[in-house]
């Protein structure tokens, strides 16, 4: 029977166990759901133990509480438009670049999904930017991560909390010239499933994708348009937030994402990095905020170490002390992991007998999708009412 490192629900997918491997017998396959998790190859494997040491979900780890709460953004007008939030992570790699260090990202590419690449210059910068919402692999980055620090490089290492648990897990000591950063997160997509939905789009547009936005500044970030672009850059699908797009509902209902993410150790307002960076959700609920609440992050300063980070970025961002209720009271993932969608158990049949991820969302969100075609017929005809009205009323004149 082979070495279980952890339990099958609480498996992250971080592969940190992978990483640290003396004899590389783990290897990261798909369960029956097509999520990720660790086997080993008992042939190979010397029973030292390393892997179980490793993983995050066999450690005590260190929460922080937060020190403060930011509203933050960008004071380049470019980033900040072309960024998901307020664009805090592309301000904190031109800077930490800037000053000789290298820092993680993540990539998304058609043939190769998403997963991370080290930055050493700042034009290595662009392909990180505007958000991934499907799962990204870690492969070999935590080893990189630390040979840089090992040599005196500073890194910054910016994942959702569970990769930067993986990168703790892995280092197991300390380093002063690491930095980290956790992004809020709603959970993560086994990333068969994007390829699957693509796949079948460029099928019916007779296209191949070499582009991809989950938020799309073409139509503003804080819209949420997915879109898909071919190589000359012509935009051959486009569908906003909750329409009838089997993606972004499966993402953004909390259809569709690993069986860990409904039981997440991190979706708590203690964190364990020294910045976390997200949307903020809760902006001006609590206090008078002035300013414009598009492409606004929110960050909350945990350490000392995050908040001497911050003062160091005082020309590049405009920021803002908020409530410390206007982060925690409002965005979930602050409080606790995202909740099944009620259509859970129907995604999971369809897809345990099919593979297909087509079949089962549809199956799944077939009343969604229904309310989704309603309200769209509701907001065009008041959208036509209104404007008969002001014709009207243009004509009275």
């Amino acid at each position: 029977m082979s070495r279980v490192i952890c339990s099958h629900d609480k498996c992250t997918g971080c592969a940190a166990c992978r990483d640290v491997c003396p004899k590389q017998c783990i290897t990261m396959q798909p369960d029956d759901l097509d999520a990720l998790h660790s086997v080993v190859d008992d042939s190979i494997c010397i029973n030292c133990g390393l892997c179980e040491k490793t993983c995050p979900n066999n450690r005590e780890l260190s929460y922080k509480l937060p020190h403060k709460v930011w509203a933050a953004w960008s004071n380049d007008s470019g980033v900040r438009r072309t960024s998901a939030s307020g664009g805090i992570a592309c301000e904190l790699y031109r800077y930490w670049i800037k000053n000789g260090g290298v820092a993680t990202g993540v990539v998304y590419y058609r043939d190769e999904g998403c997963h991370f690449i080290l930055l050493e210059n700042e034009s290595d910068i662009k392909a990180v930017q505007n958000s991934k919402y499907t799962f990204s692999d870690t492969a070999g980055i935590y080893k990189v991560v630390k040979q840089k620090l090992q040599t005196g490089i500073s890194v910054l290492f910016i994942g959702v909390p569970c990769q930067v648990a993986g990168l703790y897990g892995f280092l197991k000591k300390e380093y002063d010239n690491l930095t980290t950063v956790d992004i809020i997160c709603h959970g993560m997509p086994p990333a068969t499933y994007l390829e699957q939905h693509i796949k079948s789009i460029e099928d019916k547009k007779k296209e191949y994708t070499h582009q991809l936005f989950f938020r799309d500044p073409k139509y503003y970030t804080y819209t949420f348009t997915f879109t898909l672009k071919n190589n000359n850059g012509k935009e051959f699908y486009n569908k906003k937030v909750l329409t009838r797009d089997n993606y972004q509902l499966g993402y953004h209902r909390a259809l569709i994402y690993r069986e860990n993410c409904y039981s997440c150790n991190y979706a708590r307002k203690e964190r364990i990095s020294d910045l976390t960076i997200g949307d903020f959700s809760g902006l001006g609920r609590f206090a008078p905020f002035e300013y414009d609440k598009h492409n606004v992050s929110c960050i909350l300063e945990n350490t000392d170490k995050g908040a001497a980070l911050l003062k160091k970025l005082k020309g590049a961002l405009s920021k803002y002390e908020r409530p410390v209720s206007e982060a925690f009271d409002v965005e979930k993932q602050l409080k606790s992991p995202s909740e099944k969608h009620s259509g859970r158990s129907i995604f999971e049949k369809v897809y345990h007998k099919t593979r297909n991820y087509e079949l089962a969302s549809n199956a799944a969100l077939k009343e969604e999708k229904n309310r989704a075609v309603k309200t769209a017929i509701i907001l065009k005809t008041k959208v036509f009412l209104y404007n008969i009205l002001v014709l009207l009323h243009i004509k009275k004149k």
